[in-house]
């Protein structure tokens, strides 16, 4: 069993040398339609086209509980699964994300970091409650989001 994770940079062509039985390829994203931050935004219409690409080549798009899933239970993952993470609960994946994903149909998993809950360009708790009855799955992200890095020992 293998879960590949991409940083958003990956051009989705990549999948193909990874798309066998087995193996689930991971796109983390974190703003989508935010051009304020390009190191970690991406544009609404690149994201449209990346779920277009999936949609296109046939790609069976899980949440990332659903793999963990498959797993736990000895379950092969099947080919050409992909899975979407959206990092930090950012108030941009709620805002153009989440319905982009609805039109496709594609579930998601969210991550979000509790101390940034309902702060400046964050999702509140009420917009994660939406989210998930919408079909997205809520995980931990930490609290803070600490820089471990800039921890002493």
């Amino acid at each position: 069993m293998l879960i590949i994770c991409f940083g958003l940079c990956m051009l989705i062509p990549s999948v193909n040398m990874y798309s066998q039985q087995g193996h689930a390829n991971c796109f983390v994203y974190h703003r989508i339609g935010d051009s304020r931050y390009p190191s970690t935004n991406i544009s609404s219409e690149t994201f449209r086209d990346q779920l277009e690409y999936l949609k296109d080549h046939n790609y069976l798009v899980l949440s990332l509980g659903t793999v963990v899933d498959l797993v736990i239970s000895g379950r092969n993952i099947p080919g050409k699964a992909v899975v979407i993470t959206i990092d930090d609960a950012y108030e941009s994946f709620y805002t153009n994300g989440l319905p982009v994903l609805e039109q496709f149909g594609y579930p998601a998993t969210l991550f979000i970091n509790t101390n940034t809950v309902g702060g400046s360009d964050f999702m509140t708790w009420e917009e994660i409650d939406d989210a998930r009855d919408r079909g997205i799955e809520v995980g931990n992200h930490s609290h803070s989001h600490q820089h471990f890095l800039n921890i002493s020992d």
